[in-house]
């Protein structure tokens, strides 16, 4: 999905990573500091980012090797 789908939409956690986005929301609902539940998130997404990174370099690689 383009970011710009998401330009002034509100999508759920859930919508948009399934199951993976569960313990991130109850790790939120369970912090009390602001900075605390920055942090989880930024966490969250460069953990999502890497994995997405990875599975696009492995299926170029895949495809490369087809």
């Amino acid at each position: 999905m383009s970011p710009l789908e998401l330009d002034r939409s509100v999508t759920g956690l859930e919508d948009r990573w399934g199951r993976h986005a569960r313990l991130p929301r109850e790790q939120l609902a369970d912090t009390a500091s602001r900075q605390e539940r920055l942090e989880l998130t930024g966490g969250f997404l460069r953990r999502k980012a890497r994995r997405s990174r990875s599975c696009a370099t492995a299926a170029s690689c895949c495809h490369l090797a087809a």
